[in-house]
């Protein structure tokens, strides 16, 4: 009787700390995860807002601009087309540089 008993509340225990940490786990990882998607969502929008602010572009192309960025996951290429965006002569010239930067990508 005494053992069972010991069992059980043993098993109740290590229940209770292994969803503790599982608990754990998975915040740190959804805080983490949360973060790197604020910080592409916030590079994609200063993209736009360079390009929308240098380059007077209408809403409609701006929404395209947003969709197209919208598949791009590598920060280091976000951070590199915000710093293009900043600079570039011509949208014509950030669309190009844009494409070429996708195909080395690949």
């Amino acid at each position: 009787e005494g053992i069972r008993k010991g069992r059980e509340e043993g098993m109740r225990e290590g229940l209770q700390e292994g969803l503790r940490q599982g608990l754990q786990q998975g915040l740190q990882q959804g805080l983490q995860q949360g973060l790197q998607q604020g910080l592409l969502q916030a590079r994609r929008e200063a993209i736009v807002d360079f390009l929308v602010t240098r380059f007077d572009l209408p809403h409609r192309v701006a929404q395209e601009m947003e969709e197209r960025l919208a598949t791009i996951e590598d920060p280091r290429l976000l951070r590199e087309l915000v710093s293009l965006a900043a600079r570039v002569e011509s949208l014509d010239a950030f669309y190009a540089a844009l494409e070429a930067l996708l195909q080395e990508e690949e």
